[in-house]
């Protein structure tokens, strides 16, 4: 049964029920009736579940940012006599909910440059090509995650990071949890599409230009907040479908991607590098450019 082979592959893993519900977008007393059978799963969460991978990488990062409130509040942690309890809390709450310089933020964006760093060095490429064309912090201490399929790091990187943004964390009685939350959303402004009306966004806008234009060579196509890169894959496949443009042309000229979040923009710059015929540094150049306008 479906239902029960899900709830011994969660357990198998040592995940709970609320970090798979994250992972899939979906309020937790949702996914529990999934896993008791008392609801049936759609395609795309069945495909999600399918990858346990993700599932792994949700609880890393979870392990990741308790080692680095540990560290960061070592001092506070280990003289509760001296620092009330409720203190402690509060503070460590503070800085989880700080979507900018937050340790939260901060260790989840060490991950995504490690993915990213790990796909690169597959593809033969240098720690240091990661550093200049991608947004990682100077400090990124970079480090190889094995036993990863690095064909799925792209994914697995734009799925990290809506799961990160759908959550919020909390430090309760010296409990890290991750909860269901649009806290990260609705500061970074970011709001994810349905895959059918981008699609029809886009290939409206572009047939509304070749209405008016009948040399296409030029056609310059900017997501101006790509988010993990919806209407910017939509373009590519757009110009490639219906206008017979290639693939490495339309991600090395045509199609262009910026955001206000930079974690965001290194998802949409791996996934555009992902999709070339030919990796070298040179295209990979081209692309980090691509988003500097």
């Amino acid at each position: 049964m479906f239902a029960e082979k899900i709830r011994q592959l969660r357990e198998n893993k040592q995940l709970l029920q609320r970090q798979i519900s994250a992972a899939l977008e979906m309020d937790n007393a949702l996914y529990c009736k999934i896993e008791r059978g008392d609801r049936i799963a759609r395609r795309e969460q069945v495909i999600k579940l399918a990858d346990m991978k993700l599932h792994f990488l949700l609880s890393y990062e979870e392990l990741l940012i308790q080692k680095a409130i540990n560290s960061k509040y070592s001092n506070e942690l280990n003289n509760a006599f001296e620092v009330p309890t409720a203190k402690i809390q509060e503070i460590i709450n503070a800085d989880l909910c700080n979507t900018e310089n937050g340790v939260a933020n901060k260790t989840h964006n060490d991950l995504i440059c490690s993915l990213i760093y790990t796909y690169l060095s597959a593809k033969g490429f240098s720690e240091e090509v990661c550093r200049k064309y991608f947004e990682c912090d100077i400090d990124t201490d970079f480090f190889s995650i094995e036993k990863i399929d690095t064909a799925k790091i792209p994914l697995l990187c734009e799925e990290l990071h809506i799961a990160f943004l759908n959550s919020k964390f909390e430090y309760q009685k010296g409990k890290f949890l991750r909860l269901k939350s649009k806290n990260n959303l609705i500061e970074k402004g970011a709001v994810y599409t349905k895959s059918n009306i981008v699609k029809e966004i886009v290939e409206t806008t572009i047939a509304n230009y070749v209405q008016n234009h009948s040399d296409l060579s030029n056609i310059k196509v900017l997501d101006f907040a790509c988010g993990t890169g919806r209407f910017f894959e939509s373009a590519i496949s757009t110009l490639t479908t219906k206008y017979g443009f290639s693939t490495d042309e339309t991600i090395l000229k045509n199609v262009f991607a910026i955001d206000i979040d930079p974690i965001a923009v290194n998802v949409t710059r791996l996934k555009a590098i992902h999709s070339l015929s030919e990796i070298t540094e040179e295209y990979i150049n081209q692309i980090s450019k691509n988003g500097e306008l």
